[in-house]
């Protein structure tokens, strides 16, 4: 876990939180700032958001008041990384583990202590296992090994048996990176519209059209 915390991705969590407390601060006076401000506090950490799971303002014990899921706003996240998060003096960076499995670099800065309550600001950033990658990753060089390893065997020159682990590598490559491809654009496309849906556009649709498992999905 520790070494998690000192990854660039939990470096650049820590960063972005930081810049984004400093544009919602001239927003956050009190309580009733949540109320007044609402819609402009959304805009801001909906744009800001992008790759990430959540932000979230949340008060000294833990009860959010703007989070990017509107579902989960007015919730209690009293847990202990949750209020180690509302009570920080400084920004911090904590491993959040969810009960469906899923492990979050949690980063947090403190908003502002306004009448002996505290607003702090937490962003979620999931930390995915690169399954797709190592599964591409082999996909382009074992046909080539296997190349290789034929050649050997049939006692094949070594240019020749070179010429065709190149070959099969290169196209394996072309393969299997126009296939990576193809399923990130219907990923991203689907993240997007439950992005939208969870922050209350029920009109979102997916702009992408083609006739692939995930326009049908």
């Amino acid at each position: 876990m520790e070494k998690l915390l000192r990854s660039s991705s939990a470096r650049k969590a820590l960063n972005k939180v930081e810049k984004v407390t400093k544009r919602i601060q001239p927003l956050v006076e009190n309580e009733h700032s949540f109320e007044k401000n609402y819609k402009q506090l959304h805009r801001l950490l909906d744009d800001e958001l992008n790759e990430d799971e959540y932000f979230v303002i949340v008060d000294e014990t833990g009860r959010s008041y703007i989070h990017t899921n509107r579902l989960w706003e007015g919730t209690l996240f009293s847990d202990p990384v949750g209020l180690k998060a509302a009570n920080t003096d400084q920004p911090l960076l904590q491993i959040y583990e969810r009960q469906s499995g899923e492990r979050l670099i949690d980063a947090s800065a403190p908003i502002i202590k306004s009448n002996g309550t505290r607003y702090s600001l937490r962003l979620g950033r999931i930390v995915h296992q690169k399954y797709i990658l190592y599964g591409m990753t082999g996909a382009i060089l074992l046909p080539a090994l296997i190349m290789a390893l034929i050649a050997y065997l049939l006692d094949l020159p070594f240019n020749q048996g070179l010429i065709f682990s190149v070959a099969s590598l290169l196209i394996s490559a072309i393969t299997i990176i126009a296939l990576y491809k193809t399923v990130m654009i219907g990923i991203r496309s689907w993240r997007q519209v439950t992005r939208k849906i969870s922050a209350g556009d029920l009109t979102a649709e997916v702009t992408e059209r083609s006739r692939s498992e995930f326009n049908q999905i």
